[in-house]
């Protein structure tokens, strides 16, 4: 199943101001057409800024609920990862972040 996740009109506004700040709202699209490749049984998708509490740098994360065996989604994490990797430069990369819990 497709599922239309995250795209840039689907973000709160401090979203959306933040992904226009840091140059990086085309990489949310990229994380939306991973998420459909590599991912199977995602019940749920959202997003927030969250600032590191130890270099005070803000991110994007993108929270997935995801319903599966924890093996098979480790496997479709690790294939995610490789392909966002290749696709998204740094420092790019480094202002979103992908969080994932099994249910």
């Amino acid at each position: 199943m497709t599922l239309q996740m995250i795209h840039t009109d689907h973000l709160s506004r401090e979203a959306e101001a933040f992904c226009s700040r840091q140059g990086i709202r085309k990489y949310v699209t990229v994380v939306s057409d991973l998420l459909n490749q590599c991912f199977s049984g995602i019940r749920g998708v959202n997003s927030e800024v969250l600032q590191d509490p130890e270099t005070e740098d803000q991110l994007l994360v993108i929270h997935v609920e995801v319903k599966g065996e924890i093996e098979a989604v480790l496997d479709m994490y690790d294939k995610y990862t490789e392909e966002w990797v290749s696709r998204v430069p740094w420092p790019e990369r480094s202002k979103i972040s992908l969080s994932y819990i099994v249910i």
